[in-house]
């Protein structure tokens, strides 16, 4: 009877945490929306303590770090994330923004790549490679990725192949 009672406290215990660190979660998604990032990396990392494998925790820590321009922690946490979870077409998405914006086009192009491996439909990472690859003036494989960001309801993608592409 101790054995049980005592495997039962046990689950009962691992159900609260479970259940501590996604209503945290949310709590962080929360703060995310108001823009307060500080209190959002606090809360998130709250939750990675409490869940060291959740990837979505990283990732989203990583998105307010990237939105607070600290790139070198930003690409950490999506590092992170993708240890955790390599079909984390998010934070591929997200590194390769860092990247592209940092200048280190084959970096960034890799990881759109891959991400829209995972997810197809990710309509901004057609968009930024080809934007990408325009910078390394691989024209026609730019407009190949503008005709499928148009396709996929991104306007500014129109824009750009009036000009562009013929």
């Amino acid at each position: 009877m101790k054995r049980f009672t005592l495997l039962l406290f046990c689950c009962s215990c691992t159900l609260l945490a479970a259940q501590n660190y996604q209503a945290d979660y949310i709590h962080g998604l929360k703060l995310m929306e108001k823009e307060k990032y500080n209190d959002a990396i606090a809360v998130f990392s709250s939750v990675i303590s409490k869940n060291k494998t959740f990837d979505d925790a990283y990732l989203k820590r990583g998105v307010c770090y990237y939105l607070l321009q600290d790139d070198a922690q930003a690409i950490s946490n999506f590092d992170q994330a993708l240890k955790i979870n390599k079909t984390n077409a998010a934070a591929l998405y997200n590194r390769g923004l860092i990247f592209k914006e940092k200048g280190a086009y084959k970096k960034a192009i890799s990881d759109f790549s891959k991400a829209l491996e995972i997810e197809p439909d990710l309509k901004y990472a057609w968009f930024n490679r080809a934007l990408v690859k325009l910078r390394l003036s691989d024209f026609q494989s730019a407009c190949l990725d503008l005709a499928k960001a148009a396709d996929l309801g991104v306007s500014e993608a129109k824009e750009i192949i009036k000009y562009t592409c013929r």
